[in-house]
């Protein structure tokens, strides 16, 4: 499947280029934040998942990552209020492509 793409306007960053993240990414995430004797994800690990979900979906606008695994303590230390904007384009991106990808079954 191809990645999905889409140009939008965040307060306070400018145009960003959103995209969807890799299945195998996110996997990797999912996995690194799992109690490895219960499976269950932590919810110290669990605050990691929106400094993550921006390094791996926005880019600049030529496709280049706006931010780097180095940025993670950045961002995770980040006034929320800040990158608000963003991570809200993100999550409406994520639900409007859900939206469009068939369930399989």
């Amino acid at each position: 499947i191809k990645p999905r793409e889409k140009k939008v306007t965040v307060d306070g960053f400018g145009d960003v280029l959103i995209k969807t993240c890799p299945n195998l990414v996110l996997s990797a995430r999912l996995v690194s934040y799992a109690d490895p004797q219960t499976g269950m994800v932590l919810p110290e690990e669990q605050a990691k998942s929106s400094s993550h979900m921006l390094i791996d979906q926005v880019c600049q606008l030529n496709g280049e990552p706006m931010f780097t695994d180095d940025d993670f303590d950045t961002l995770a230390a980040a006034d929320p209020d800040a990158l608000g904007p963003l991570s809200d384009a993100v999550l409406a991106f994520n639900a409007e492509h859900q939206k469009k990808t068939p369930a399989k079954g």
